[in-house]
């Protein structure tokens, strides 16, 4: 399932200005919700410019991006330890390495928005309250967060955004 996180509520936003989305496949009936394997994708990084006016413009969206079916986020592969668990894949829409706050660069050439850790934050909430519903509707003890078990990961650009970011799923969720 893709869901978009309007600018207005979440404060996430793509760098060409459009909203983020980001794609989840919850557990199975019957599999805990709050084992989570994340991914955030890579793509590169542009500095200025040049750089960031060179790159594709479906590298500044996120609604064009479907759930990957491959390595830790396939869910029919028997031997993938996480094939149960809920999946969440954050694309990344800012070439700024998950770690924008909110900043825009208006360079000659191209506008770029920067909100890629608003980003991977909002979509860390949007799933922080889901899993936190579950837990709290069908464990007698509710949640918990150190029933939670994460896998936090990227690739490329989204493994600086994981180094940069997992302190603050670690605090939040």
């Amino acid at each position: 399932v893709q869901l978009v996180l309007p600018n207005a509520v979440w404060g996430s936003k793509c760098g060409n200005g459009s909203d983020y989305a980001f794609n989840v496949h919850l557990a199975p009936p019957g599999q805990p919700i709050n084992r989570v394997v994340v991914h955030m994708q890579g793509g590169g990084f542009c500095a200025d410019g040049p750089s960031c006016a060179s790159k594709t413009p479906d590298l500044f969206e996120a609604t064009s991006e479907t759930m990957p079916n491959g390595g830790i986020l396939n869910s029919t592969n028997a031997s993938n330890p996480f094939r149960d668990w809920t999946k969440v894949s954050l694309p990344y829409c800012t070439q700024d390495l998950h770690i924008g706050n909110g900043v825009t660069n208006a360079y000659t050439e191209i506008t770029v928005e920067r909100y890629g850790a608003r980003n991977v934050r909002a979509a860390m909430r949007w799933l922080r309250d889901v899993v936190w519903a579950d837990m709290n509707a069908n464990d007698p003890q509710g949640y918990r967060n150190d029933e939670v078990l994460m896998v936090f990961s990227g690739s490329s650009a989204g493994g600086y955004g994981a180094m940069y970011n997992y302190h603050w799923v670690l605090d939040d969720l």
